[in-house]
């Protein structure tokens, strides 16, 4: 692929990250699908109520995930911006974490074989039998 080209697919896929977070953050825009369930849960719960060891039922069963909304109720209250705005961040450590961890495991694609992943466990005799 040319570097013209890559530099446009570069500039589509991020206009249109940038159309979608705009979008996202809009008036017309609002909590929707679960989140009306999980708003309503963690208004009318304590802390204690949300947070279990063992699963108490099949569905919204997440109790991390639950104390999280709490926490971010308790903050903010119903103001769907602000919580969009939060879970936009925590989704874009997210992918920079995935691009972290990837690009340590696939290196060795596109460097030095010292550098990468596998140049790492070839060191240790034991962990290349183990990753054959």
């Amino acid at each position: 692929m040319s570097g013209y080209k890559k530099k446009a697919y570069l500039l589509i896929l991020f206009l249109f990250s940038l159309l979608s977070v705009f979008w996202m953050l809009s008036a017309e825009n609002g909590f929707g699908y679960d989140d009306t369930t999980w708003m309503f849960r963690v208004s009318n719960s304590s802390f204690r109520d949300l947070f279990h060891f063992f699963p108490d039922s099949v569905y919204l069963d997440r109790p991390v995930g639950a104390v999280f909304l709490k926490l971010m109720y308790s903050a903010f209250g119903l103001d769907y911006c602000r919580h969009h705005v939060v879970l936009v961040i925590i989704h874009l450590i997210n992918v920079l974490l995935t691009f972290l961890v990837s690009y340590e495991i696939f290196a060795c694609k596109y460097e030095d074989t010292d550098k990468c992943f596998r140049g790492r466990l070839s060191e240790n005799p034991r962990a290349v039998m183990l990753t054959e």
